[in-house]
C-alpha cells in the first residue's frame, strides 16, 4: 500500500502510505520520537501539507507518556507546538504530560490597552500584565459568581483579523478582533457578529489604574514614632514587606482596600464595646 508522494510541498521522503488516507512517519524519522506519527489525509491533502506540519507532529511523538501515535487529522496546518488538527494521549502514570500547544488556546485578540481588573479594585492594561504570580479577577458564567485567578501564560501577536470597535448605549467600549466572542447574556457571539440592539454583558466597575512609585509612605522611624520602642512589631512588619511602605509595594492595593471598608462611609470613626475602645 506504499505510495511515494512528491517534495514540493515538503512531505518528507520516509512519509508512507500505511492504510487509506493514513499516512506515517516511522520513530526514525527524528531522534526522540517514542511513538511513529500519523497523518489522516487523502494524499492530494498531504502534498498541500506545509512542512511545518511534518515537523511539528514528529515533535508531538517525543513527549514523554504519549501513547501508540501522535496523530494529525485532514484539517493539519502550521500550529502552536502541536500543529493545528493534532492529536495525542498521554498516561499519566509514565510521566504524561499536559501541553498548552495540545489543548489549544484562544488566539482571538484584545487591544493592548484593554482594562485587566484586580481583586483589590485596580487595573491594569492588558500590555502591561506579565506577573504570572498576581491575581486577576473574573465572572464564573456557571455560578454567577466573582472570583480571581493566576494566569497562565501571556501572548502576544500582530492581529491578522479585522480589528472592531463596539461602544455600548452607555459609553464602554472594547478594541478586538472579528473573532474575539463577547457575552449576550445568554450566549457568546463574535464580535463581527454583534449588531445595533443586542445586549451585552459589561462589568459595572473599572477600578483606578495601578501605578508604582518611588515616594516613601511610611518608613521604619515613622513607624517607630507612633507605636514606640516595639522591635518584635517592626520586625515582624519587615519580614511580612510592610515597612517600608512605598508607592510600589506589593502589599499597598491590599491596604488601600482595607482603608475603604474602614472609610466606606466617607468617615473613620471609633465607637465603644463594653471592654474595649475599637
Amino acid at each position: 500500500m506504499e505510495d511515494q508522494l512528491s517534495q514540493q510541498q515538503g512531505a518528507p521522503k520516509e512519509l508512507k502510505q500505511v492504510a487509506k488516507a493514513v499516512w506515517e512517519l516511522p520513530m526514525s524519522y527524528k531522534k526522540g520520537m517514542l511513538v511513529p506519527a500519523r497523518i489522516i489525509a487523502e494524499k492530494e491533502l498531504i502534498e498541500a501539507m506545509d512542512n511545518g506540519v511534518f515537523n511539528q507532529i514528529s515533535n508531538v511523538a517525543t513527549l514523554p507518556g504519549i501513547q501508540k501515535f501522535a496523530y494529525c487529522m485532514p484539517d493539519g496546518h502550521w500550529g502552536y507546538g502541536f500543529p493545528i488538527g493534532g492529536v495525542a494521549a498521554f498516561d499519566p502514570q509514565e510521566n504524561g504530560v499536559i501541553s498548552p500547544g495540545g489543548i489549544g488556546f484562544d488566539i482571538n485578540c484584545l487591544h493592548p490597552d484593554t482594562r485587566i481588573l484586580s481583586p483589590y479594585g485596580y487595573f491594569k492594561k492588558i500590555k502591561d500584565c506579565t506577573d504570572l504570580d498576581e491575581n486577576i479577577a473574573f465572572m464564573d458564567l456557571s455560578s454567577s459568581q466573582k472570583k480571581k485567578a493566576k494566569p497562565l501564560l501571556f501572548l502576544s501577536k500582530k492581529a491578522d483579523n479585522q480589528i472592531l470597535k463596539v461602544r455600548t448605549k452607555f459609553g464602554e467600549e472594547i478594541i478586538l478582533s472579528e473573532d474575539h466572542p463577547l457575552y449576550l447574556g445568554t450566549e457568546f457571539k463574535e464580535a463581527k457578529h454583534i449588531k445595533i440592539g443586542d445586549t451585552i454583558t459589561t462589568h459595572p466597575f473599572s477600578g483606578v489604574e495601578y501605578e508604582e512609585t518611588h515616594t516613601i509612605i511610611l518608613s521604619e522611624k515613622e513607624f517607630m514614632d507612633i507605636i514606640g520602642d516595639r522591635p518584635k512589631v517592626l520586625k515582624e512588619l519587615q519580614q511580612r514587606n510592610l515597612l517600608p511602605l512605598t508607592g510600589k509595594s506589593s502589599k499597598l492595593p491590599i491596604i488601600a482596600k482595607l482603608l475603604g471598608f474602614l472609610t466606606g462611609d466617607g468617615w473613620l470613626g471609633s465607637y465603644y464595646s463594653k471592654n474595649r475602645k475599637i
